[in-house]
């Protein structure tokens, strides 16, 4: 089973931690994805499966908060609830329209009760980690006992008990005579004798002879141990016995439980038997640990008088690595003395280094005190030792800082080193290639624990309006950039000019609808609206732009205007020009003329001649059709098919309609747009990037 929180999440925890607002994750979404592996690693920027292969939803029921940086999601199917199968399963908040987590397990049959059948009832619970999660979220109370899942607890703990008592008591070994194979009476038959012993740290028992029958020589018998338990939860460990001539490994069956194996004995041939048990395991390390205890207090005589140091420049609870021998000349290696030092501490293994510089070639993380510094034998630093924070006794944070620079578009963020910056605490910067909208920087240690990582923009990138947020884990940060896009789209040809950061990431295209699909990076909200206002309208049109449609990383709208044009008889023939989509046509009788408009519910309310050419008069009009009547000045009817009258005037509608593509466009602001890093530069536009971790 697989789960994962997403980038999309992730840039939400983000933006809502910079603006200091409530997360809101309120939705358990379940769909049936097929051909979907369950074990595969699962995409980050995965997104909600189509609508078809969704089965349920339901409101998060119960929130739990385990710590500061873990909280739990979950909620309940009873009984009632169902019938379907599902193999997917998103934590979502709706509020935001934003997909927050992801699980891929195997397919799972919720069942309802039917007459004669009781349904199923299934809990599902998401743990959500993130710096500062529970405050973010806003949950405060502890978890109900049914929203954990100890499996994984359990096991770890099984398996530390196992190492411990390999550690403490030797990984295979027997206790006297147990699990000695030796030959019975009977041809070709042998027995394991009762007793007790250690398989790779579990501790097997056999409270009876195990008879084993040998048909070929030789044979190898290996001590077949795992842990196992029932649904009593009586948990134990359990043994068998292989017999083969070949080498065996410790496995995996193919229930998930791992099995250690030893090598108990080689039969020889029916008479003959090698054992091949180990009985000194114990014994083995008591006379080690007397080894190395003779050994420390060899070492501790020899350093009985150690080097002198002032008050100023030593803890006197953490050892001095002066006090085992440590040389500051910068030339002989200080390794042993540092590691020794090292072993004597009591605290998480932190030392103290006085002024001075030493050489040690070890790749451990080593936190210490004071103002010494270490370095490799090649002389560059090892910065595999980190300096700690001065003057605290048990203080184990490290100060952080760097300032973040890109000259030119796509020509690569780096680190500012000079007389007046330094970067302390960070390796490397780069743009992630799976999400070109995060930056990444990385530590050049593991943090033990998650402290507090922090970006702002100097005042060149806080005047262009740019805000960030960053993502903190124990080996890196992410720093995610926002914007609003302003930006103006050309109505008759799609090119869009937008401000700076967007380029082209920002596009639009003019559908056969005579509608504008613009597509530009994710927002943090779908639902929030961009502001459209129209730019060098036609001279004898006001143009309308109208959202039609809306997600978090595109918007289609269309241009409406009033249903206007101009009608002109040239000849015999007569000719309507519109910008409008409903293009009318006309019909001539000698009494007036008929105009046929479909699709123009209000009609047209209004016609003119045009200077010279007489009056014109709607007599009727519907939603098809309007009639017109035409006059001369001094009243009389004009016959509109006679053939030596030429006429024009000019139509109109307070009617809204759809507009072709005409001159002039639209401008858009759409508010918190994530930004490509490769796109933001300035050669005096700085991120400042500071805080502490918990090494």
């Amino acid at each position: 089973m697989a789960q994962v929180i997403t980038i999309a999440g992730e840039r939400l925890f983000a933006l809502k931690a910079q603006n200091n607002e409530q997360l809101d994750i309120d939705t358990f979404i379940f769909a049936n994805v097929p051909g979907q592996d369950p074990n595969a690693t699962i995409d980050r920027n995965e997104g909600l499966p189509p609508v078809a292969q969704r089965v349920h939803q339901q409101i998060v029921q119960q929130v739990g908060r385990i710590n500061d940086n873990v909280v739990v999601y979950s909620t309940v199917l009873d009984s009632v609830t169902g019938p379907f199968d599902f193999n997917w399963v998103g934590l979502y908040s709706s509020a935001n329209q934003t997909l927050i987590a992801v699980s891929h397990i195997p397919s799972v049959s919720k069942t309802i009760t039917v007459p004669g059948a009781a349904g199923n009832t299934l809990n599902r619970n998401f743990g959500i980690e993130y710096s500062g999660i529970a405050d973010l979220a806003g949950i405060t109370v502890q978890p109900e006992t049914w929203q954990l899942d100890f499996t994984a607890r359990l096991s770890g703990m099984d398996e530390l008990t196992r190492q411990l008592a390999a550690d403490m008591n030797g990984k295979d070994w027997f206790i006297g005579d147990g699990f000695k194979v030796v030959p019975r009476s009977t041809t070709n038959t042998f027995k394991v004798t009762p007793g007790a012993g250690y398989v790779s740290g579990l501790r097997v028992e056999l409270k009876q002879d195990h008879i084993l029958t040998i048909q070929s020589y030789p044979q190898f018998v290996y001590v077949d141990a795992w842990f196992d338990g029932d649904a009593s939860s009586k948990w134990a460990p359990k043994t068998a016995f292989t017999v083969t001539n070949g080498e065996m490994d410790d496995y995996i069956d193919v229930n998930g439980k791992p099995h250690y194996v030893v090598k108990a004995a080689r039969i020889v041939d029916a008479t003959t038997v090698e054992d091949l048990r180990s009985t000194k395991g114990l014994a083995q390390k008591i006379d080690e640990h007397l080894s190395k205890n003779e050994a420390h207090q060899a070492t501790a005589i020899k350093l009985s008088t150690p080097s002198k140091r002032s008050v100023q420049d030593a803890f006197d609870e953490i050892p001095n690595i002066l006090d085992f021998g440590a040389s500051t000349n910068g030339v002989t290696s200080s390794r042993q003395a540092i590691l020794d030092a090292r072993a004597a501490s009591k605290y998480r293994s932190q030392i103290y280094i006085p002024a001075g510089v030493y050489v040690c070639d070890e790749d451990i993380q080593q936190v210490y005190y004071g103002g010494g510094e270490v370095k490799k034998s090649n002389g560059q630093y090892n910065k595999k030792f980190i300096r700690a924070a001065q003057g605290i006794t048990q203080a184990t944070t490290v100060p952080m800082t760097c300032i973040l620079r890109q000259d030119s578009k796509k020509s690569g963020w780096y680190f500012i080193s000079d007389s007046g910056h330094r970067t302390n605490g960070f390796t490397s910067v780069a743009q992630q290639v799976d999400d070109p909208y995060s930056l990444q920087v990385e530590y050049d240690f593991t943090a033990l624990k998650i402290g507090s990582i922090t970006a702002c923009t100097d005042e060149w990138f806080a005047k262009a309006g740019l805000k960030v947020g960053t993502s903190v884990s124990q080996s890196f940060v992410r720093i995610f950039a926002y914007k609003d896009a302003c930006f103006s789209v050309a109505n008759s040809t799609g090119v869009v000019d937008a401000n700076g950061f967007f380029g082209e990431t920002i596009t639009a295209v003019l559908n056969q609808d005579k509608t504008v699909t613009v597509t530009h990076p994710p927002t943090l909200s779908a639902t929030e609206k961009p502001v459209l206002s129209p730019w060098r309208p036609s001279p004898a049109s006001i143009l309308i732009p109208v959202l039609l449609n809306l997600t978090s990383t595109s918007f289609t709208y269309a241009l409406y205007g009033n249903a206007d044009g101009s009608i002109n008889k040239i000849g015999n023939d007569w000719l309507v020009e519109t910008t409008s989509s409903i293009k009318p046509t006309v019909v001539a009788d000698t009494g007036g003329i008929t105009i046929t408009h479909p699709g123009m519910s209000s009609g047209i309310t209004m016609v003119s001649a045009r200077d010279g050419w007489g009056n014109a008069y709607v007599e009727s009009t519907s939603n098809i059709t309007t009639r017109v009547i035409l006059r001369n000045y001094d009243g009389t009817l004009i016959d509109p098919t006679s053939e030596n009258v030429n006429y024009k005037m000019l139509y109109n509608s307070n009617e809204l309609v759809q507009q072709d593509f005409v001159f002039g466009g639209i401008t858009c602001i759409r508010q918190n747009v994530a930004l490509k890093w490769e796109n933001v530069y300035g050669e005096s536009g700085n991120l400042w990037v500071s805080g502490t971790m918990e090494v």
